[in-house]
């Protein structure tokens, strides 16, 4: 796998497989396989001979894919058929694994090595085609892993499993990748190279796991609540638009649920029934509990982590039960004034009024509606009733029947 001296003269064919100057390209691949690791692994592997390569390193620690079986499957056979010797260690030492269909990978390898404290297994189905199944329902570490012939390598570091590579016969080859081997020490000739992905890619990767996915959905819809109702000048409803725009990557590569993202809207909505009515009530409840199921639903076969499970919740709950509405509380009131002084009060239409819009009344900023035809920007304004956090506005010196002002009135204070 890594370099080497030819075993055959046939070997010598392959480009960089002389023992002059060994080359190994080093994929990390950490976290879900997605279409960027898969990506990233898929060109190391086919651009490996035109770059000299004489060994491909994959580090290997997932346990999970958004991507299809099949194109596993797929992957499974280029490492197997590739004309460079492809070595797989799982790692890091204490929290790499290597399960579900990225267990496919470590089978496909030419050598296979693992760290102490990591776990291989739970292959859902024989996706490599001849692939065994020993640890089809459990997983296996590193020593029960080498006892089924899963691998060949135990080795803490990856600088100790290139090491341990010397010697070791793969793809026509003898590697070549230590001058001592007790303890192993690399050749000093040994050209190690990392293979890693763009910015684009780095950054989509990221955004591609449940927790980021889950983080960007809740907050870009909790600032569209915000900024509908604080009436601001677009900041926190473009930042909601871009955190929605963020999470498009990974509702589309990891098997949203409609139902759980449904149930995730619906709690923004119920959220902002009760913002609007100006105390938490029934719409609350029920906008809490479509949070819960919604999160724990949101994916096909996955979740967020409980810590981000944890933390969107509770800092949802916190944010529409205490945040938005203190803010909006502030921002439309004045300390000298009650709203219910504000009835009978003029002002001015700040923007066109088609039913609701903002009005500037005793030089603070209101939301507002009318009734019952709109009013321009900049036309004068009288409130005829409160409702929460909104006025009830008319054009300036519209005549009301006493008896219908009286009663809008007195049903939004028993609201």
């Amino acid at each position: 796998m890594l370099a080497g001296a030819p075993a055959q003269p046939a070997a010598a064919a392959h480009p960089g497989h002389g023992a002059e100057r060994p080359a190994i390209d080093i994929v990390q691949v950490g976290g879900i396989l997605d279409p960027v690791n898969v990506d990233l692994v898929r060109r190391s592997i086919r651009e490996a001979p035109g770059r000299g390569t004489t060994t491909v390193v994959i580090q290997l620690d997932s346990a999970d894919a958004s991507v299809p079986l099949s194109t596993v499957d797929a992957l499974g056979l280029l490492l197997s058929s590739s004309p460079v010797p492809v070595a797989v260690w799982v790692g890091p030492t204490g929290t790499g694994r290597a399960t579900g269909p990225a267990f496919s990978l470590v089978t496909a390898a030419d050598v296979a090595g693992m760290a102490d404290r990591t776990e291989v297994g739970r292959q859902p189905e024989p996706v490599f085609e001849g692939t065994p199944a020993p640890l089809r329902n459990r997983t296996a570490g590193p020593d029960e892993a080498r006892q089924l012939g899963l691998v060949e390598i135990v080795a803490p570091t990856l600088s100790d499993f290139i090491g341990q590579l010397d010697g070791r016969e793969a793809k026509g080859v003898t590697l070549s990748t230590a001058r001592s081997k007790s303890p192993f020490v690399l050749r000093e000739d040994l050209d190690i190279r990392f293979r890693n992905p763009g910015l684009v890619d780095r950054t989509l990767h990221g955004l591609g796991s449940p927790s980021a996915t889950y983080f960007f959905v809740v907050a870009g819809l909790l600032l569209l609540l915000f900024e509908f109702f604080s009436a601001g000048i677009g900041i926190a409803a473009a930042t909601g638009a871009i955190c929605l725009a963020l999470s498009a990557y990974g509702l589309g590569t990891l098997g949203t649920s409609p139902l759980g993202l449904g149930l995730v809207v619906l709690a923004t909505l119920a959220f902002g029934v009760d913002i609007q009515a100006g105390s938490p009530r029934f719409w609350t409840g029920v906008g809490t509990v479509a949070l819960v199921l919604g999160s724990l639903t949101m994916f096909d076969g996955r979740r967020p982590g409980w810590l981000a499970l944890g933390l969107v919740v509770v800092g949802g709950l916190l944010a529409v039960l205490f945040g938005i509405p203190s803010t909006v509380r502030t921002r439309f009131s004045t300390p000298t004034i009650g709203r219910e002084d504000l009835v009978g009060a003029v002002g001015t239409a700040t923007t066109a009024i088609d039913p609701e819009g903002t009005v500037e009344v005793r030089g603070a900023p209101w939301r507002a509606r009318t009734f019952p035809k709109p009013i321009g920007a900049g036309e004068p304004i009288e409130v005829v009733a409160i409702e929460g956090l909104v006025l009830d506005v008319v054009p300036e010196g519209t005549q009301l029947e006493p008896s219908r002002a009286e009663k809008r009135q007195s049903r939004r204070s028993e609201g």
